[in-house]
Formats: C-alpha cells, structure tokens, sequence
C-alpha cells in the first residue's frame, strides 16, 4: 500500500500479527531502529492480538500465579538496550527483575535475580513495556493497535491484506510478519483416536495439549484418575494446577526436607513418557544475564563445511541432524563437561591447557583418553545423550517398586548436582547403567 504523497514521502504500512512478546520483540527492534535512523515517511504498525498486546495468550495476566516462568527473572528483557536514566522506550529499558524492584509488590517482592516469576507477573512486565514503546516511538511513527485475530492472509492484487473479525475487517499492507506463538493444534491422527475412544466412552474425557492455563483442568473431580502423556513442561503446569492449584502446599520439616501437605481436593495422577523421566532439574544460576557461552566446536564454520560436505556427498546442502550436527554438539558437551571436572579437581589455570588440548585432539578417541588420564579424570563417566535421554531402554525391572526406586535415584542425583550450579555443576554425567539386571519377561512400564 505505498504510495507517495505530494511531498515526496513515502508511507508505510506493517503488520505484526501476534503480540505477544516475539510480537513485541519486533515491534522494539522497529521502533528502536525507526529512532535510532529516522527515515522521511508515516510509518504505520498494526498489531494484532485478540488478547493483550504484549502478553499475548500464553502470558495473559489474568492467569494463576502458579504457573511460573522457565527462565530466570535476572535473564529476561524484552528491551533490546539496557536503561540509560530516561524514560523506558524502545532501546532502553529493564530486565524483568529491574522492572520488579522498581515496582514493589506483595506478589513478587521475595523474587531474586535468579528466581522465576510467576507468568501473569511477566504479563504485567509485558503490556507495561508495549505501552512504553508506543508511548515514546517517534512522531512519523504510529502503531495501532487492532484486538483481533487475523483470518487470512493472502495476495491481491500485488498488496497483502489481511482479514479480520470474521471477514468483517480488512486491511492491505507492505510488509506483514507472522509472530503468532503457542498454538492451538488441529487434533492429528493420534489426537483423533484419543478423542473418538473418549467420546465412545462416557467416563472418560480427553483434553488435547494446550497451554495449561487455558486446559479445563477445574472441571477435573477431586479423586478422579488422571493420566497425563509426557513428563516435559506442559506435564509440571498441570500437576501445578492439580495440586497448588488445588489449595495443596510444601512444608519444611524439622530434617530440611520439603514434603507436599495435600488439600484432598487433588485428582488421583497417573503420568508417564517415552523416556520414563521427567524434564530433569535445572541448574542453580551463576551466571549473570550478559553470560553467552561461545561454542568450539558447534561453530558457523563447522556448519558451512558440514553443508558444503553434505551437498558433495548427498547432492543437498540439507542438513541431517544425526549425521551432521549430532557429533558437533556431543563434542562441544563433552569438551565442556571434561573441563568443568578438572576445573573442579584442580583449578582454572589447569582447566584452561586442558581446554586448548583437547581442542586439539577431540576427534581422536585415543588421544582423548591419553589426555584426560594426563589431567587425573580418567575416570571420568564418557557421555552417551542417546542413553541420558533414554536411560531405561531396554531395561526391564522386578517390579514397580523397582522402577520406582531407580527413578529416585537418578532424580536425587540429579537435583543434587543441579544444585551445584550451571557454572560448576555440570561435571557428572548421569549413569547409564542403572544397576538392574535384564529379565526375560518385559514388565511394561510407563508409557512406552
């Protein structure tokens, strides 16, 4: 829709369509960049969200504060510059922590740098810093807000135009950008069959994945049975909304030991996933927001040469993760985790000669073992992702209790590792032989 006006400038239209925060990441970067160069035209952004532009969906603040963010309040900043003393604005403006102790609240004032906010809290951060950014963009710059959910999207004409309010609304455009976020699936065919042996059976009810918050979790009775697929993020959101949700609380007891007082108004849990283990603990942060690990071996060089080898061998530039990309990353894991053990047996000095001797020798089995027996970690456990990421492959059990005991096991270990922090954690790799014997009858557990 550019057309030039009598004055020689040049106007503008562009849509995002999505605002929550990549929305809003956009919508920053634009005005930031429309500051920073100031161009002679009208410049008009659309933003489209049918809830609150910034939070979006998935971040809405009216939501429960027991769901909580997966990344440390000290790390997050939707503004691309830090704040420099003026007002918040596209360029410059603060972390959510910042935001949080500029803002004193009763919700949040236990919050530390390395904690993690409740989501609608993020929320609020969110559609302050739209507000922010709007408020501040520069007078050729206008953004315009639009509550609704686009329809389509489609070409006419040489133009892009978008519909809206069931077709009630439309709009052409110069430049759209699609930051649409969390969806909501179409059911596939996996999805179909639950949905159908649901609806076959009345006492059963199906609920697809979504985000938790928007999952009718209140209509599930206290003491039903619910059986969650999977053990990832979604799976600890709604045991949240299960339990905490539910009027349940953790208590301390004399021993230091964090036990669950329940309410009785929790269902009956039932959860498993391919694996056998949940999303396993998170390290305890020690690293500052400004941290970016800088890889070895998983470098853009290594990539190109990887594309450049796979179009002479394959006939495609196409990437194959397992082949390609897989030996890169164990190789980058394996240089960090064997440096942070020597680091921890000896110190920094030595950790760093390890460091520029194993780049040197990584892809040479043998040499590798010569090196780390050289630094005292032979011992060191070798690291096997397929096996981390599938522990109890294969493995079969006495019985439950067995299985269940295991799976402690390997939880304790790892939440006492992860406690050791993400700078000097790390030095362990989780074991890969579980101590349980082979049987010749499979005992089936979980959900495999």
């Amino acid at each position: 829709m550019s057309e030039y006006t009598s004055d020689g400038h040049v106007d503008m239209d562009v849509a995002i369509v999505g605002m929550g925060p990549r929305g809003l990441s956009v919508l920053e970067r634009l005005v930031a960049r429309l500051t920073e160069t100031p161009v002679d035209a009208t410049v008009r952004i659309w933003t489209f969200e049918p809830g609150e532009q910034g939070a979006g969906r998935i971040w809405r603040t009216s939501q429960p504060h027991w769901f909580a963010m997966n990344t440390a309040a000290g790390e997050v900043s939707i503004y691309s510059g830090g704040p420099d003393g003026g007002p918040h604005r596209a360029g410059a403006g603060p972390s959510l922590y910042e935001w949080l102790a500029a803002h004193p609240d009763p919700r949040w004032s236990a919050l530390g740098q390395s904690d993690y906010a409740p989501r609608p809290v993020y929320g609020e951060y969110l559609t302050a810093a739209y507000r922010a950014v709007v408020a501040d963009a520069p007078a050729n710059v206008h953004v315009l807000p639009v509550s609704a959910r686009v329809d389509r999207v489609e070409r006419v004409d040489g133009q892009t135009v978008l519909t809206a309010y069931n077709g009630r609304f439309e709009l052409a455009v110069d430049k759209v950008i699609l930051t649409t976020g969390h969806p909501r699936n179409v059911p596939d065919d996996t999805n179909r069959q639950f949905l159908a042996h649901a609806d076959a059976n009345p006492a059963l009810r199906y609920v697809m994945g979504d985000s938790a918050a928007e999952m009718p979790l209140d209509a599930i009775a206290p003491g039903s049975e619910v059986g969650i697929i999977g053990l990832g993020l979604t799976f600890f959101d709604v045991v949240a909304a299960l339990t905490a949700g539910r009027g349940g609380v953790f208590t301390t007891d004399d021993n230091g030991v964090l036990r669950y007082r329940p309410s009785g108004k929790e269902p009956r849990i039932i959860a498993g996933s391919r694996s056998g283990l949940p999303m396993l603990a998170r390290g305890r942060n020690q690293k500052a927001p400004t941290y970016r690990y800088k890889a070895r071996f998983a470098t853009d060089a290594a990539l190109q040469a990887a594309r450049r080898r796979a179009q002479a061998e394959h006939g495609t530039a196409q990437l194959d993760f397992r082949r390609d990309v897989l030996p890169l990353l164990q190789k980058e894991v394996e240089h960090t985790y064997y440096r942070t053990l020597v680091r921890r047996r000896q110190d920094q000095a030595v950790a760093d000669q390890f460091a520029e001797r194993h780049l040197a020798v990584a892809d040479d089995p043998a040499l590798v073992d010569k090196l780390l027996a050289e630094f005292g970690i032979s011992d060191a456990k070798r690291i096997d992702m397929d096996r981390m990421a599938r522990p109890f492959a294969g493995v079969e059990f006495d019985s439950p209790a067995d299985f269940h005991r295991v799976v402690l096991d390997v939880l304790r270990l790892d939440v006492a590792e992860a406690l050791q922090g993400n700078l000097d954690g790390g030095a362990y790799a989780r074991p890969t032989n579980t101590g349980v014997r082979p049987k010749l009858h499979h005992l089936s557990v979980g959900c495999e």
